[in-house]
């Protein structure tokens, strides 16, 4: 969560398009590479995709002196004496440090990240967002770290709620190396790029007005860099509504490509398939009946047939696949004058195979089968 300036991402070119390796346009120490393979971040594109966790709220300007416990706040002031230990008695690893503006000092603490010691700015202004803990002798915990130009003035020092910036920080799914102000730094400067203006939105306009979801460019600005909880969950809906968008329109496709295709048909005996039905212990329901008639005339068409019959515990399903079965094993292939077809039934669980195996007993004790 904190990055030196040295180690913010920084482009070799403007020329950026979403196919592009990360490390065609970022420098990397071999500690980045590793965190993005870790994350399968490889293209600008991942890193475009890679939508943050949470967002983390902007602390209200403070001091030291007017710290208080469970606040989330941000200071301007010089932090030091940073380095790595261990807890008293957790032992867990930290990276500690002390953090001291005009009106006092408190210490400053990183949980699981003793690798920060050698990466935070130190005996330099800094910008400092963390929250406050403990009760007695406060302290902050996890706080970002930005480190200010010597030239730059921390009015907050002198003047309360000075800042009128209502963003959100983005908080990413993180790997020890790159954080999430490192990826908030390489998405800004991404953006800086053309890469939004070539990606091609894959949900179609007209659809996109109808569900009231904004365009892409939109969506990936409102999902990095929100001004509001309003603007990331809009964004949030609109790449949920674009994973469904995407795998219904495959399944769409692959159902074109597989009608395209050809298979022998089944001629289905209606009559004696009815009969077999009249022999069954319970009358089947219309719904079975209509999911019946629908394989049946699957059986009949000259490509495959790829169904899904859904139904709840005890709604008939597997006398469907037996009335089903039923047809398939009593009729000859085209051209055929002798010999059957065949039906191999499998269930998912050795269990399920034995209940589905007696169930299909009763069902055609009557019958040469």
């Amino acid at each position: 969560m904190i990055s030196e300036p040295s180690q913010r991402p920084r482009p070799d070119s403007n020329g950026v398009k979403p196919t592009d390796l990360i490390t065609d346009h970022f420098r990397l120490i071999n500690e980045q590479r590793s965190a993005l393979r870790r994350l399968s971040i490889a293209t600008v594109h991942d890193l475009l995709y890679h939508f943050p966790a949470r967002y983390d709220v902007p602390g209200s300007h403070g001091t030291v002196s007017g710290l208080t416990h469970g606040a989330k706040v941000t200071l301007y002031g010089m932090l030091s004496k940073v380095g790595a230990k261990r807890l008293w008695k957790s032992k867990r690893p930290a990276a500690e440090g002390t953090f001291e503006d005009g009106t006092g000092r408190v210490k400053v603490l990183w949980f699981n990240q003793p690798y920060l010691a050698k990466m935070v700015p130190q005996n330099v202004m800094v910008k400092l967002t963390g929250t406050v803990a403990g009760k007695d002798r406060p302290y902050i915990t996890n706080p970002e770290i930005e480190p200010l130009s010597s030239t730059a003035i921390p009015e907050p020092l002198f003047t309360q709620d000075a800042s009128s910036d209502t963003s959100l920080f983005p908080v990413y799914p993180e790997s020890r190396g790159i954080t999430s102000r490192w990826m908030y730094h390489a998405i800004k400067k991404v953006f800086e790029s053309d890469v939004l203006a070539q990606l091609e939105d894959p949900i179609p306009e007209h659809v996109r007005t109808k569900y009231h979801l904004p365009d892409l460019k939109t969506a990936l600005i409102w999902a990095h860099t929100p001004k509001t909880q309003k603007d990331s969950e809009t964004a949030r809906k609109r790449f949920s509504f674009e994973e469904i968008f995407v795998i219904q329109t495959a399944r769409r496709l692959e159902r074109a490509e597989n009608d395209k295709n050809t298979s022998f048909t089944v001629t289905v005996d209606r009559a004696r398939v009815q009969k077999f039905v009249d022999t069954l212990p319970f009358p089947p329901t219309n719904a079975q009946k209509r999911a019946v008639e629908d394989i049946l005339s699957d059986f009949e068409k000259p490509h495959p047939m790829a169904r899904l019959l859904e139904g709840d515990v005890g709604s008939g399903k597997t006398a469907v696949a037996a009335i089903t079965a039923y047809a398939a094993v009593t009729s000859r292939p085209a051209g055929r004058t002798s010999g059957t077809l065949q039906v191999a039934y499998m269930a998912p669980t050795e269990i399920l195979a034995t209940q589905h195996f007696q169930s299909f007993i009763q069902f055609f004790k009557e019958l040469p089968i």
